[in-house]
C-alpha cells in the first residue's frame, strides 16, 4: 500500500544539468526533484552537509537560474544500484527566486494538464 504524501510543497520530477558551486569547486549533476524549498542533485561529488551551495540550474540552452543554499542530505548507493537509485545530495534553498517560482508553476501546470489530458482506456 502506498503512503500519501504530505508535503506542503510536492516534488516536481524534471532533470536539469546543473552546476553545483561549493568552495571546493565545480562540478557538473543533473535534478532529480525539485519543489519550492529544495533541490535533489544527483552528482559524483558531494558538498559536505553544512556547507553553503549554489547551483545553476540550465533550464535551456539560453536560461540559467541561479539557487543559493545549504546541503543538507546525501544519498549514497552501493555501485550496483548506481542505474536504479541515485546518488546526490538534497539542497535546501535559502531565499527566493521568482525565475525558480514560474518554472516551478509551469512544471506543475503542466503536470496537472498532462493528467485531465490523457486517454481513458476502454
Amino acid at each position: 500500500m502506498a503512503v500519501a504524501d504530505k508535503r506542503a510543497f510536492p516534488r516536481r520530477k524534471k532533470r536539469f544539468l546543473v552546476d553545483v558551486i561549493t568552495d571546493g569547486g565545480t562540478s557538473s549533476g543533473f535534478t532529480i526533484d525539485l519543489s519550492h524549498t529544495g533541490v535533489f542533485v544527483q552528482s559524483a561529488r558531494f558538498p559536505r552537509m553544512g556547507d553553503p551551495v549554489t547551483i545553476r540550474l540550465h533550464v535551456s540552452d539560453k536560461s540559467v537560474i541561479e539557487l543559493k543554499g545549504t546541503a543538507v542530505r546525501a544519498k549514497r548507493v552501493p555501485p550496483a544500484l548506481a542505474f536504479s537509485e541515485p546518488n546526490g545530495f538534497s539542497l535546501q534553498i535559502s531565499g527566493y527566486s521568482e525565475e525558480y517560482f514560474k518554472l516551478l508553476t509551469a512544471l506543475e501546470q503542466s503536470s496537472t494538464s498532462s493528467k485531465i489530458a490523457a486517454p481513458r482506456s476502454s
